[in-house]
């Protein structure tokens, strides 16, 4: 956390001084009383008893200006300070390849950007506007006893140091339920996550029943979490509370006795009560250092956890010139759940071709594909897309030479525009001349702002979405072209339209389709049959037809091939 802190040193030591003039403020208050307590009004005049009132007011009014101060400084460093953190998550979480291989999920990274850092930005802002003048103010009150009398002041140190510790062991029995309640919430977000994407699924097969017991089921589990920390903890402020008034009681007791021969003034009395109120106030802090404290460094653990994650990839890129767009040499994959989704898989993707990598369901095209856009690496092998070895080039160098359009067209929640031009490096004429060669002109003509119109995820049909991502990914310059199924929500009519439209654009440029519906073999030069992991057949579309039963019983099957 000193980190995120250090940045704002500034306004952290404006904050203490701010905090210790409040402190000095109300001493100086106590102490201009303190005369006219001890001997009444009658010994002085008017116009002094005024102008104390009016230097009174003045301390009143920089006590309270002060306070005011420090809170909306604390406030400020405590939203800065989240800011960076959610911009730190956001940043990791976008910078890892995968989560998962992180020793981090999704849901992980939504709960960070939300409670955890909600609850680290609340902790700051009170532990410098409410908390930070009470340890010092604490220690002030303790050598002003004293000074009084050495007896009262060394048994308020004592109280408050067993106090703090008793406090503390008995807390120390919740630190380790936190993180299981963190998981638990975990646990809940997920599986809101998955409701609201899955909900018409979920009406379909009739399964409210069974979500909602799931639902619940981990719910308790949560809930025994929290009711666990609540039973573990909640004593500890009524302790507090009913030792401080206890001891209170014991200090007036012993104070009395102390001071039985003597004339109590009421400026001692004054005093007394104003240290009596400042200890209590100081005391209050034990609970939340014992409480709130680990709660909040267990919320910025789980934050910094996905802001230092990483999967350990290298970052040094070394391209060789005059490569093929893509190479692969026994490669071998195995997914998460130790299946083995490719295996000792060979191809060659020539620049300037365009290539159709086919096969049956489950035969590791999607695997292949998640190589060549650098979302994973090979088990073993190797596999080199523009030169660049995906095991140990950057991604986004990998990346940059390589657009892309997928089963889902990731629609972005703002204008149309950008969702079609993210990068703003073409204009609107260029723009609408690739909609017009695809056939996504039409919903864009539809739209009430046209491309300047903010739209949804939710608001296209599976091809106006698809549409979308193929026009995006032909907007984009790049070396390697890669589709991967992304034709298979459109008609016939708008498929045969798209599909013209990435000859004409690609043209010259090297193009690789994914498809298990073979809809672009017939356009391709060369085409790869993937089956159970590995490459089973190659050529062209004829010489397959003629040379592999395979490939042509799954031709026939298939709903057949489109020709431009």
């Amino acid at each position: 956390m000193r980190t995120y802190l250090y940045p704002y040193s500034w306004h952290i030591m404006a904050i203490a001084t701010l905090q210790f003039l409040a402190v000095i403020t109300q001493v100086l208050a106590i102490g201009m009383l303190k005369p006219i307590l001890d001997t009444g009004v009658e010994g002085y005049g008017v116009e002094y008893i005024v102008a104390q009132g009016v230097v009174l007011l003045g301390i009143t009014m920089t006590f309270a200006l002060a306070v005011s101060l420090a809170s909306k400084m604390s406030s400020e460093v405590a939203s800065y300070v989240a800011s960076d953190l959610r911009r730190d998550v956001l940043a990791a979480s976008l910078r890892v390849q995968s989560l998962e291989s992180a020793g981090s999920t999704t849901t992980y990274s939504l709960s960070s950007l939300t409670s955890n850092v909600m609850v680290v930005q609340d902790y700051i802002y009170k532990s410098f506007a409410v908390y930070m003048p009470l340890p010092p103010l604490a220690i002030l009150m303790v050598l002003c006893t004293y000074y009084i009398s050495s007896t009262v002041g060394l048994m308020v140190a004592v109280a408050m140091i067993a106090v703090i510790a008793l406090t503390f062991i008995l807390s120390m029995r919740i630190s380790k339920v936190h993180g299981e309640s963190m998981e638990g919430q975990d646990i809940i977000y997920g599986l809101l996550r998955e409701k609201v994407n899955g909900a018409r699924t979920i009406k379909s097969y009739g399964g409210e029943d069974y979500e909602v017991k799931k639902f619940w089921g981990f719910s308790g589990f949560y809930g025994n979490r929290n009711f666990k920390i609540a039973m573990n903890s909640y004593h500890l402020p009524s302790f507090t509370t009913a030792f401080i008034w206890i001891f209170i009681v014991f200090v007036y007791m012993v104070a009395a006795l102390g001071m039985s021969e003597q004339t109590i003034r009421p400026s001692h009395l004054m005093l007394f009560m104003q240290f009596t109120t400042c200890i209590i106030s100081c005391l209050a802090i034990v609970p939340y250092i014992c409480l709130h404290v680990p709660y909040a460094l267990a919320n910025m653990e789980r934050v910094e956890e996905i802001v230092n994650a990483t999967d350990d990839r290298p970052r040094t890129t070394v391209r060789k010139e005059g490569a093929d767009a893509l190479v692969a040499e026994n490669v071998s994959f195995v997914d998460q759940f130790g299946r083995r989704m490719l295996d000792n898989l060979n191809l060659v993707v020539k620049t300037g071709e365009i290539t159709t990598v086919t096969g049956p369901n489950g035969s590791g095209i999607t695997e292949l594909i998640d190589m060549v856009t650098a979302f994973s690496v090979p088990a073993s092998g190797k596999i080199e897309v523009c030169g660049m070895d995906v095991g140990t080039s950057n991604p986004s160098d990998i990346r940059s030479a390589v657009s892309y359009a997928g089963r889902q067209s990731g629609t972005f929640s703002t204008t149309m525009r950008f969702n079609l031009d993210p990068f703003g490096t073409h204009d609107e004429k260029e723009i609408l001349d690739v909609c017009e060669k695809t056939g996504f002109i039409s919903y864009v003509n539809s739209l009430r702002d046209g491309l300047d119109t903010k739209v949804s995820p939710t608001g296209m049909s599976g091809g106006q979405s698809q549409l979308l991502a193929l026009t995006r990914c032909l907007l984009r310059d790049a070396e390697l072209y890669v589709f991967d199924d992304c034709f298979f929500s459109m008609d016939l009519v708008t498929r045969k339209k798209a599909l013209s439209a990435v000859l004409d654009i690609c043209s010259g440029k090297t193009v690789l389709f994914a498809s298990h519906d073979m809809s672009t073999v017939e356009l391709s030069q060369k085409v790869f049959v993937v089956k159970d992991g590995h490459v089973v057949d190659s050529g062209t579309h004829d010489g397959l037809l003629k040379g592999s039963s395979f490939y042509s019983d799954m031709f026939k099957k298939s709903s057949g091939g489109l020709s431009c």
